[in-house]
């Protein structure tokens, strides 16, 4: 297995590509994601313990979409059973992808901490209507405006370091620690694409949020496109 360094703008393909295997089973792939953010939703609403565990079980089910875009390469349908197909992998599998979720929890913990140390409120002030209240956040941010840049070198860090895990781990049983630093070291190789994707994957999503129904294509979008990715940036 090796890494390839891809052109700057081909990060433009796995989108394209993660767009056409969408349109030939869309149904399908809308009931497995809906089942995810069901499942997600649900394990949140377990008192004290159900947020650590959604965060831990992610892994996995990114696994399991990497194994029904892989079925579907294959000519085989995708199934809200994909969910939970990493759990039907060999124990040393799945301990790795949880051990992943484990680490992202942990990651995502002290991160939250740092940046609500040095001043980023922990929960967006609202108007009353509900919505962010952008005032608000001006006056937060005035002199501040380096913190939003950290937060987002944060953001772009975790993403590098978890980005590939999840379908390393699917396609090529290893220890959690190996997933990890192969999944960095493909994010460093390709920092200019993956720097490409994240920014027009961020702004799709706030296209798509404008009227809540775009995202119920956006996110499968965004599922696939970790598999497209991986099939471009790694080589057997």
């Amino acid at each position: 297995m090796q890494v390839i360094d891809t052109p700057v703008l081909d990060s433009l393909s796995w989108i394209k590509s993660a767009f056409i295997l969408f349109r030939r089973q869309p149904f399908a792939w809308l009931g497995l994601i809906a089942t995810w953010l069901f499942v997600s939703f649900f394990l949140v609403l377990i008192p004290y313990i159900g947020l650590s565990i959604m965060h831990l079980l992610q892994p996995a089910f990114f696994a399991g979409f990497m194994l029904a875009c892989r079925d579907q390469d294959a000519g085989k349908p995708v199934a809200v059973a994909h969910l939970v197909a990493a759990f039907r992998l060999d124990h040393t599998t799945v301990r790795a992808l949880l051990m992943i979720g484990a680490i992202g929890l942990l990651i995502g913990t002290v991160s939250n901490f740092a940046l609500v140390g040095l001043g980023l409120p922990n929960n967006l002030p609202r108007d009353a209507n509900g919505m962010p209240d952008m005032e608000a956040l001006r006056s937060i941010f005035d002199g501040k405006e380096w913190l939003m840049f950290f937060g987002v070198f944060l953001s772009l860090l975790q993403l590098g370091i978890f980005w590939f895990a999840a379908a390393l781990l699917a396609f090529k049983p290893m220890p959690a620690s190996h997933a990890l630093r192969w999944s960095f070291f493909a994010f460093l190789s390709n920092l200019l694409p993956m720097i490409v994707f994240s920014t027009v994957m961020l702004g799709t999503f706030f296209i798509a949020a404008i009227p809540l129904l775009g995202l119920i294509l956006w996110t499968p979008l965004f599922v696939i496109c970790n598999y497209t990715s991986y099939r471009r940036v790694f080589s057997e």
